[in-house]
């Protein structure tokens, strides 16, 4: 059992094992079939009624998702927003933490939860320590890269904001992607 703790790392995860994964953690195909049922429950518990859903019509909604996650942070902090197909939030994970002024961004880490989780796309958020929301060239030039990835993969990067002391800037919003 403790060779799948070390195998996972957040309640996500856990939710997201398959009974072969459990297995392949020296657990008995029995013993992997009641974990199976547990985890099933455990989703089904966790997930919200319909009626109670968050759904992103406009950047502002997305601004509201992402406040508790980045405003007043040391450090630059990138959280994806997972959305369904009818733009309601699957998940909200911070998926790179950085430095005073950057923060590592690449494909694989914007596309891997989104495909995991089986999203039909996402929005991108990240916060600018120093107050200034203005985007610099390479918050455009890095979304744009991730944007041409997801549209490989048939998901779409529907925006990218950029937060700083209360208040953000939507790319999409001012035509930079």
């Amino acid at each position: 059992m403790q060779l799948l703790f070390f195998r996972i790392s957040t309640v996500q995860e856990l939710l997201e094992l398959t009974q072969e994964e459990i297995i392949e953690c020296d657990i008995r195909p029995a013993k992997a079939k009641q974990i199976m049922s547990v985890l099933r429950l455990g989703k089904y518990l966790a997930t919200p009624p319909a009626s109670t859903r968050i759904i992103i019509k406009n950047p502002d909604d997305a601004y509201e998702v992402l406040k508790p996650h980045l405003l007043y942070r040391p450090n630059e902090k990138m959280v994806l927003i997972g959305l369904g197909t009818k733009n309601n939030v699957v998940f909200t994970e911070v998926i790179s933490s950085g430095t005073l002024n950057s923060c590592l961004l690449t494909p694989l880490l914007v596309l891997r939860p989104l495909i995991k989780r089986n999203c039909t796309g996402g929005i991108l958020g990240h916060v600018h320590p120093s107050g200034d929301c203005t985007p610099s060239p390479e918050d455009v030039l890095v979304t744009k890269t991730i944007m041409d990835a997801a549209s490989a993969c048939s998901l779409e990067i529907t925006d990218h904001l950029i937060l700083g002391d209360n208040c953000y800037v939507s790319l999409r919003q001012k035509g930079l992607i």
